[in-house]
């Protein structure tokens, strides 16, 4: 494609992704980085449109970029062919973001503040932790039938479950519990943990004492449950805001995103990339055909390795985002790295 529908296509895109109405050929004739007429454009235009970067909404309209102009708009960002338009570096402002330590927590925070100052929908992956151990289990019995589990990782995370046993147990049967399991689970990831749990020594004393069985159970669910990726997503109401749908279209595009883990084969895709951006079909789900997704992988020399990004339509200000990105993705490497 020659330089002057490059040209001309970008413009098309700046100019709707700032205003979001369909671009005509008068108005790209007032730009003088083009300096062809009217006419001259619109034959341009019609080639686009034919070469499938450009599309119509109707007959008499001007044109909106297609989801194959705004790949050909993206690679020439990423690749620097058309310069980010931001200003300098800008700092978010930490103030808002709630005082922590826990990884999972600064991924939250860090995609609360994406969903923020874009005004999309703030998006992670926070992957399996090989590299987290249990430094602490207790149990605390608030009545004899009663408990509570807490446990501390030395990524500082806390977590608390509690349980009502069938059977009421006394102190002494709790401190022999306890002692068991400081004895047998500290120290250990959550792949040793569910090794430990599933030993013999293990079977044989859950068949004799029914409130190891139970306890055992939970902490089994619960490591499970942590030792799995999962996704999560901020802002998720901005969809309201920034997706032109109707209020019952887009809250269920909020269900299916809350329901599914239909997003977690994309984000676990190209770990070892740093920057990726999903137009529309390259999604791989059909109701998001409108949108894009751009993500950035975050990791350190200890093999943790998670995405952060932002989900929103595919006229978004992509050269923002990536820079909001970028710096957000600053913020949990050094986290990550001073763990």
């Amino acid at each position: 494609m020659d330089q002057r529908k490059v040209k001309i296509l970008n413009s098309i895109i700046k100019s709707y992704i700032e205003s979001k109405e369909p671009v005509g050929s008068r108005s790209l004739s007032k730009d003088s980085d083009i300096g062809v007429s009217a006419a001259t454009i619109r034959n341009e235009m019609s080639d686009l449109e034919e070469l499938g970067y450009l599309e119509k909404l109707h007959s008499s309209s001007g044109r909106i970029p297609s989801n194959r102009g705004y790949r050909l708009y993206v690679d020439a960002l990423l690749s620097n062919e058309i310069p980010f338009e931001i200003g300098p570096k800008r700092l978010f402002n930490m103030d808002n973001f709630k005082d922590t330590s826990e990884l999972d927590n600064v991924i939250r925070n860090a995609t609360k503040m994406l969903a923020y100052n874009t005004g999309y929908t703030g998006l992670a992956m926070i992957p399996e932790m090989n590299k987290i151990y249990l430094k602490y289990i207790n149990i605390v019995a608030l009545t004899p039938r009663d408990l509570v589990i807490i446990y501390i990782y030395n990524s500082k995370e806390v977590i608390n479950d509690s349980i009502r046993l069938r059977n009421p147990v006394d102190n002494g049967t709790v401190d022999l519990i306890n002692s068991l399991l400081n004895s047998t689970l500290l120290d250990k990831n959550y792949g040793g943990i569910l090794e430990a749990l599933n030993s013999n020594v293990y079977d044989i004393l859950r068949q004799k004492h029914h409130a190891l069985n139970e306890i055992v159970s939970v902490i089994a669910n619960t490591t499970k449950e942590n030792s799995k990726a999962k996704i999560v997503f901020e802002g998720l109401s901005n969809m309201f805001l920034y997706n032109d749908d109707t209020i019952e279209n887009n809250q269920n595009l909020i269900n299916y995103l809350k329901t599914e883990d239909s997003l977690m084969d994309l984000l676990a895709d190209n770990m070892d990339s740093d920057l990726q951006v999903y137009i529309g079909d390259e999604i791989g789900i059909e109701e998001f055909d409108n949108f894009s997704i751009i993500t950035m992988t975050f990791r350190n020399h200890e093999g943790i390795k998670g995405k952060i990004g932002v989900l929103g339509p595919n006229n978004m200000r992509y050269d923002k985002v990536i820079a909001d990105i970028v710096l957000i993705n600053e913020y949990i490497n050094g986290h990550i790295e001073r763990r």
